[in-house]
């Protein structure tokens, strides 16, 4: 299972620095934070003493935003009391769980008045957890 922290006060940049340091740092080359979009928000927000903020924008279009350093990727899919940090593509793996199908229909006499053709495509894939220690949990913001 993925090692997580709990926030002890919110998200607070004290937080996300131990969430940064928990990941061992031979994952550290290709980490990147994921993170909800109502967490972005709060990132974006956070500030040092000198009132300048640790989120960077992207510097040119393509580039993702940065916060101390890293990526940020907007998972909405993700809970929003979660961020993740971490080398996901060590971490999770994506497969085929059947092969795709393709079909192809054009036996409804409307779609063949109107020269229509409907194409199903259909794929099942799944993903695994296959190396917890590349990804990092900071849960209960």
């Amino acid at each position: 299972s993925i090692a997580s922290r709990t926030a002890a006060a919110g998200l607070a940049i004290d937080e996300m620095i131990d969430l940064t340091y928990d990941l061992p740092g031979k994952y550290h080359k290709n980490a990147k934070y994921w993170v909800h979009r109502h967490n972005i928000r709060d990132l974006r927000k956070l500030k040092d003493s000198n009132n300048s903020y640790y989120w960077a924008d992207p510097i040119s279009a393509g580039l993702a935003p940065t916060f101390l350093g890293y990526s940020v990727v907007e998972a909405n899919d993700l809970p929003s009391d979660e961020i993740y940090f971490g080398d996901i593509k060590k971490a999770y793996w994506l497969g085929d769980r059947k092969q795709m199908t393709v079909k192809l229909s054009q036996d409804t006499e409307t779609a063949f008045t109107k020269d229509q053709t409907a194409i199903r495509v259909v794929e099942r894939i799944a993903g695994n957890v296959v190396l917890p220690q590349a990804i990092r949990c900071l849960n209960g913001i």
